[in-house]
């Protein structure tokens, strides 16, 4: 997957560097400065309509940030019935508790519609921290 500049071929969305550094830098709290460091080291994914990102129980090795898009959050009971459904909209951090908690994934997540997310795994992290050790701390 490319990394930024967030930029893509014709038939792609195109997704803003500067909408990302905002919604980023509101959500964790941090300059858009530092923002754009950390987007920088991230992963851009594209996740088509359907598809599933990842499934309750997963292991959290990344959490995200969904930039386009809408994604669907479901959680099964262990006899299979399902017993909660929740929506996800541009701006909103996904798998963040699990990843800093190392915790399982708590629920299946899946595109309702074509989404771009950002992809910020702990290798991502701990270079920012290299960068922005007072930042790094916050999260």
């Amino acid at each position: 997957m490319p990394r930024c500049p967030l930029s893509q071929p014709a038939d792609s969305p195109v997704i803003e560097l500067r909408y990302a550094i905002e919604l980023l830098s509101k959500k964790l709290e941090i300059q858009p400065d530092e923002a754009e460091k950390l987007i920088r080291l991230a992963k851009l994914v594209r996740l088509p309509r359907g598809e599933t990102l990842f499934e309750q129980g997963d292991a959290s090795l990344h959490f995200y940030l969904l930039l386009q898009g809408q994604l669907k959050g479901q959680r099964f009971r262990p006899d299979g019935f399902q017993d909660l459904t929740l929506s996800f909209f541009p701006g909103e951090m996904i798998g963040e508790l699990g990843f800093f908690d190392q915790a399982p994934r708590t629920l299946t997540i899946s595109a309702r519609r074509d989404s771009v997310l950002l992809e910020i795994d702990q290798a991502a992290l701990e270079r920012f921290g290299e960068f922005s050790r007072s930042v790094y701390h916050h999260l």
